[in-house]
């Protein structure tokens, strides 16, 4: 990518938002760089996100595109925060209904309004990333008209592998929706675990304090536990993981190690929702063959 190229970052659900934006920046002279057209089709053996870096790293403008959806997806975070930290300069376009003046990573960038005047938003792109906008001279295509012929032999051949490929369409499509299921399933058992997590932690550590508030003020407790210290490690073999201290750091470890699980699920998910946009062919083997690498990363 040039110097003067757009690298427009969007979280998946604000696909229709961003293209429009990708369009305009295009008519206008831009290079832009999106994921829904530049990874169409990539080779078996190219890596997505090896590909994605590279693309920030040498784009000259970063645009994100802002809304709720974005602001609470950890692809976007991701892509915003490589940007950052390698000096891109980055530009927030407001494409739906969000505060972001509360938000301390986001309230310093530079900002412009694309619902509310969209062929302003874009000239501020362009100026961000030193483009000049190009005229696009509108033509009137001339309209040439034949007249209707008798369907053929050949046209009837058509007709019945549209209805074949509609029928091979409403298969995958319900395969995809079983597939999307099972990762709506699987994140849910994340999060109800981090829930939990977060839970004992909480518990290990007002375990904690009550034992040390107890050791402050009965010191007849101290002499207790002093007694008791041999059979207190003797014990801890067996429930260690239920003493404060234990409890609490383990619990803090299995948050973490499903947090990072929970942002691998995206991945899949990128992939499905390419699938099912069409962004990417793809047979009931390729769904099937997604659904047996989901399930080789949850028995990891």
């Amino acid at each position: 990518m040039s110097s003067g190229s757009i690298f427009i970052v969007h979280s998946d659900k604000d696909l229709n938002v961003a293209l429009e934006i990708a369009q305009m920046l295009k008519k206008a002279g831009a290079e832009v760089w999106i994921e829904s057209l530049n990874l169409k089709n990539i080779d078996p053996d190219q890596d997505e996100v090896e590909l994605v870096e590279k693309a920030i790293l040498s784009s000259g403008l970063v645009a994100i595109v802002a809304s709720k959806n974005a602001l609470s997806d950890d692809w976007v975070k991701d892509q915003k925060g490589l940007a950052k930290d390698n000096g891109k300069s980055l530009f927030v376009v407001k494409a739906g209904p969000c505060d972001l003046s509360k938000k301390l990573r986001w309230r310093s960038i530079p900002m412009v309004d694309f619902q509310s005047d969209k062929n302003a938003a874009i000239a501020a792109l362009l100026d961000a990333a030193g483009v000049a906008p190009v005229e696009v001279k509108q033509e009137t295509p001339e309209l040439e008209t034949t007249p209707a012929e008798p369907a053929s032999k050949q046209s009837i051949e058509v007709a019945e592998e549209v209805k074949e490929d509609k029928q091979s369409s409403s298969e995958e499509a319900a395969l995809l929706a079983d597939l999307k299921d099972d990762f709506e399933f699987y994140k849910f058992k994340l999060k109800q675990q981090i829930k939990n997590s977060r839970f004992n932690k909480i518990l290990g550590v007002s375990i904690g304090a009550v034992l040390v508030a107890v050791a402050i003020f009965i010191p007849e407790f101290v002499e207790a536990i002093e007694g008791m210290q041999d059979k207190i490690q003797w014990a801890g073999g067996f429930v260690g993981g239920g003493l404060p201290t234990t409890f609490s750091g383990l619990n803090l470890n299995s948050e973490k190690v499903n947090k990072e699980r929970l942002r691998g699920v995206q991945t899949f998910e990128r992939r499905l929702n390419r699938m099912e946009r069409g962004q990417i062919s793809f047979t009931k083997n390729d769904i099937f063959a997604l659904e047996d690498e989901f399930q080789i990363y949850i028995d990891a």
